[in-house]
């Protein structure tokens, strides 16, 4: 192999990044939503792109094999899963 490609490829190995995501999610009822709301508003502003309404679009593209495995594993409930996916905002 030439250096040309052999530094392509430990740039490409380098730039890869393993992460651990966990998502946890409340029930919450109006009263506790306007106080998180309003607390929350004092640190973070609405993205320009966010309509009037403050509405934001977000596509996603999920690509999977043939055989679904993405699918699968995830329905499976698989502890370490594989996802590609395409997002456009706004």
């Amino acid at each position: 192999m030439n250096s040309k490609v052999e530094n392509s490829a430990a740039l490409a190995s380098s730039r890869m990044i393993l992460f651990r995501r966990m998502e946890i999610k409340y029930m919450v009822d109006r009263t506790t939503r306007t106080a998180l709301t309003r607390d929350l508003r004092a640190f973070m502003r609405p993205d320009v792109h966010t309509s009037q309404d403050g509405a934001y679009l977000v596509r996603s593209l999920y690509y999977d094999t043939k055989a679904y495995k993405a699918y699968h594993d995830k329905m499976a409930g698989a502890a370490i899963r594989h996802k590609l996916r395409v997002r456009a905002y706004g």
